[in-house]
């Protein structure tokens, strides 16, 4: 009995997840299809009266049907542009961000969570530490250091600041799932000869492979929608991020379902990179981080 009460208690806190986190996805693009006579009412349709493709056809700068009257900035000089900047440099930011990341922290976390040197402790305690800062405390330091580099309003500037933000996290996440791997097969490989790299390359690597992917997921996400930095370091720019676009449009007093087009072809790659990993996700294993802290 308490078996099945259990498990009822689990199904309807799953139910709440999905749908606190379905609604507003779905809302968007029920809004990004629907045309503002629809959206601009006092009780709005769950599901869309009239659905419509124009929005789309907007954002992406395609020939829209005759006899529909265009709102917000035109589609020609507007909203196609500030769409593919923001889209192509999100892109570009996130996909290099993560796969460094994930290179070094790689390392980083294996050498934590496998080898005994001095300082291991405190230098584990600094990686958290730098992650309890809040951005508006070390923003300006950032924009001093990338103006005397001149990388500020570059895309080269953002991706750096993402490292030093990105590195210490994953380290410490992946760091867990070092500790996870058997013991057993390294230390085999190492009394066949096996040098320390040979067994990190060949052996340990390739076990980690599903902690690796998450965390390179992780680091993808964190800089594809990160606002503060982007804001503030490539605001104005050709540098300027998605997230940086979809503020420009709104502020441009775009319409709602504009927006919510242009949001929801945002998602587009996310929803690529979380269906291509998620089978990675569904292997991770955690322990602990404190058990390798005091090892």
């Amino acid at each position: 009995m308490a078996n099945w009460r259990t498990r009822g208690l689990v199904g309807v806190a799953l139910m709440i997840a999905i749908v606190w986190t379905v609604t507003p996805i779905y809302w968007t693009v029920a809004m990004s299809v629907q045309f503002e006579s629809d959206v601009y009412v006092r009780n709005p349709s769950l599901f869309p009266l009239h659905p419509t493709d124009y929005f789309y056809l907007l954002a992406l700068g395609l020939p829209v049907p005759k006899g529909l009257v265009r709102t917000g900035i035109s589609a020609s000089e507007g909203i196609p542009k500030i769409l593919s900047q923001g889209l192509r440099n999100s892109i570009i930011v996130a996909v290099v961000t993560s796969t460094i990341t994930v290179g070094v922290a790689s390392v980083a976390a294996y050498v934590f969570a496998r080898l005994r040197f001095r300082f291991k402790n405190g230098l584990l305690v600094t990686l958290l530490a730098s992650q309890s800062l809040p951005p508006i405390a070390v923003i300006v330091p950032y924009f001093i250091l990338l103006g005397s580099l001149r990388l500020v309003g570059s895309i080269t500037g953002l991706i750096i600041v993402y490292l030093s933000l990105l590195i210490p996290l994953v380290t410490w996440v992946l760091m867990s799932f070092f500790a996870t791997l058997p013991w057993d097969v390294e230390k085999a490989a190492r009394m066949d000869g096996c040098g320390r790299l040979m067994v990190l390359r060949k052996i340990v690597m390739p076990l980690a492979a599903p902690g690796i992917f998450v965390g390179w997921v992780l680091a993808f996400l964190y800089s594809y929608n990160e606002f503060v930095y982007a804001l503030i370091l490539t605001s104005g720019t050709p540098a300027q991020t998605m997230p940086l676009a979809v503020t420009v449009l709104f502020m441009q007093e775009t319409t709602y379902p504009t927006l919510a087009a242009v949001v929801t072809l945002s998602l587009i790659p996310v929803f690529i990179v979380a269906l291509f990993f998620q089978k990675y996700m569904t292997q991770l294993r955690m322990v602990d981080p404190a058990a390798v802290i005091i090892r």
